[in-house]
């Protein structure tokens, strides 16, 4: 089994709706996004925010998340990990997984095998995680996933980047100019 693909554009990667509804959240990010305002911040550090604001949204991470929303999709994820024998699933080869990840890509009625493919990783589960898989269980605890108040959190926050991205043109339309 294996996860919706990105479609290539020929321009680039762009997300399938699929795609972001299975990762949102279910991807950890490291980045912490900062508001993107002119003021006080060079060229450099503007210029980062953007590519940080872009490494989020090309991974189909949430804006919200990571400006520090407080999202129920990311309780329910970690209290997902304790129904598992490991915080993690264990991957044999490729970039890790997270069980959040796991369970949305095997659906609600899973029957497949131990060893499964999703993306770029192998994984291959304990008899005591495949049949909690196979139960249906995890599935119906993340229903509906994403959350619905997560889902407007981020359309905010979307909304505010937005803004803030309007604004930042604005001024250097008028001129502004960014510290060196």
């Amino acid at each position: 089994m294996t996860t919706p693909s990105n479609e290539d554009s020929g321009d680039g990667i762009c997300q399938t709706v699929e795609n972001i509804a299975n990762n949102f959240i279910s991807q950890h990010h490291d980045n912490s996004l900062s508001p993107l305002r002119l003021a006080n911040i060079s060229i450099s550090e503007f210029s980062t925010e953007l590519s940080n604001h872009l490494s989020v949204l090309n991974e189909g991470g949430s804006i919200a998340f990571g400006r520090g929303e407080d999202l129920t999709s990311k309780s329910l994820s970690k209290s997902l990990e304790s129904l598992f024998s490991t915080a993690t699933p264990p991957v044999r080869e490729g970039p890790p997984l997270t069980w959040t990840k796991l369970v949305l890509v095997a659906g609600p009625q899973f029957e497949g095998l131990a060893h499964l493919k999703i993306g770029n990783s192998s994984v291959e589960l304990s008899e005591n995680d495949l049949q909690l898989l196979r139960s249906g269980r995890p599935r119906r605890f993340l229903f509906p996933w994403p959350d619905k108040d997560d889902c407007k959190k981020e359309l905010q926050s979307n909304d505010t980047v937005l803004q803030e991205l309007v604004d930042a043109r604005k001024a250097i339309g008028e001129g502004v100019c960014l510290k060196d």
